[in-house]
Order: structure tokens, then C-alpha cells, then sequence
């Protein structure tokens, strides 16, 4: 029976926060460096309206790492750094700058979170899909991809797999279809979602352990 194979990829930016690095570059010149837990950096350079010292930005360094150290740029918010800028007031514009690089990003994980799909052409052919306005419904809901990695992130964080039917799924384009999904976990930690997107009445029996095995 036809159906259409869905993959959730993996995405750095999912990795929790390593170290906050501050580094004087000359008199008002600051560069952020953030590594994350796979080793990857993001650097933002900027200047500040006032002289710095090194010794000043490590012991902001330390502070903000100490902060944020763990915490997936994901679940960022502002709060995370309100305590910081109560207690480091002198330099509120550099926690204001790491502030907004820290949201740029949480926006940029949320809108490269990537989604892989084979097989929409076949499933089409089904008799489910003959409506051309419910196909064209759901084929724009695919395209949006919104709907669908919410749904794939949160099966990814909750690691567990799911077979969600019809109405089952709380999304009106995919009533008439189902899903099958499973994550894909290395050494504990959800890297990504498999799954299957099909009819109602497709061989659960034959689907679910191809997804979940």
C-alpha cells in the first residue's frame, strides 16, 4: 500500500550550551563566542561605548556560563538572563547583545528545522486522495511543514513511539490518513523522528515494525 516516508533530521541547534566565551578584542571591542555540547561555535562582534577589561568579561563569562550551561538554545528565554542583569548592571549592553544573539539562534533552529518526505506521489494515486480539494488541503499543510514538525518534535522529545489515527492527529487535512512514528535515539538523546504517513487502513502490522525496529 502506498504511503509517504517522513524524516525528522537531527539539527546542532538542538545541543545544549557549553561554555560563553567574552574576549577583548581592543579598547570597546568585544567578541562572543557560544560553543555548544557538539562543538560548535557562534561569534558575534560588536563595540561598546565604554573601555572593557578581560578580567571584567571573565568574570561575565563564568557567570553567564554558569547560567545557561545545559540548557538547549531551544528553550532559551529572556528570564534566563533577568538575574544577570540585576546582578551585573554595569554591563547590561553586553547581556542585552548576548541577549538577542541568544534569540537569532532559537529563531534560526525553528525555522531550519528540516523535514524530508518520499513517496507523496504515489500515495496521491490512493482512493483517499481523489477529492482534489481535500488533496489540495493536505498538500498544502505538507508544504507549510508547520503542522507536521511540531508534531515530529514533540514525538522526538517525548521519545516514544506513536500511531496516531484520523482524527487521532488534531489536524483537519490529516482525518482521512494516519501516522506512524517512531525517534531515533543515540546514547539517550533524540536525534530525530521516522515515520510514515499513509491511509487509514494501511497494514499497521507490516508499517509499525518497519518504523519502530
Amino acid at each position: 500500500m502506498c504511503s509517504s516516508d517522513l524524516v525528522l533530521t537531527p539539527d546542532i541547534y538542538s545541543e545544549t550550551l557549553k561554555v560563553v566565551q567574552l574576549i577583548s578584542l581592543d579598547v570597546n571591542k568585544i567578541l562572543i563566542v557560544m560553543l555548544n555540547s557538539v562543538g560548535v561555535n557562534s561569534e558575534l562582534l560588536f563595540e561598546i561605548p565604554y573601555e572593557g577589561n578581560q578580567e571584567d568579561l571573565n568574570r561575565i563569562s563564568t557567570y553567564i556560563t554558569k547560567k545557561l550551561k545545559g540548557q538547549p538554545v531551544e528553550a532559551f528565554n529572556g528570564g534566563l538572563l533577568e538575574d544577570a542583569q540585576k546582578t551585573l548592571p554595569e554591563y547590561k549592553d553586553i547581556l542585552s547583545r548576548i541577549k538577542e544573539e541568544m534569540t537569532n539562534l532559537k529563531d534560526h533552529q525553528q525555522q531550519n528545522h528540516k523535514l524530508m518526505m518520499k513517496g507523496m506521489s504515489k500515495m496521491l494515486k490512493l482512493p483517499e486522495f481523489q477529492n482534489i480539494t481535500y488533496t489540495q488541503k493536505v498538500m498544502a499543510m505538507l508544504e507549510e511543514n508547520k503542522i507536521l514538525l511540531h508534531m515530529l518534535k514533540k514525538i522526538a522529545d517525548e521519545k516514544t513511539d506513536r500511531v496516531i489515527i484520523g482524527k487521532e492527529s488534531s489536524v483537519a487535512e490529516l482525518e482521512d490518513c494516519s501516522l506512524v512514528l517512531s525517534p531515533y535515539i543515540t546514547q539517550n538523546k533524540s536525534m530525530g523522528v521516522l515515520g510514515v504517513l499513509g491511509p487509514k487502513r494501511m497494514s499497521y502490522p507490516v508499517v509499525v515494525p518497519m518504523v519502530t525496529r
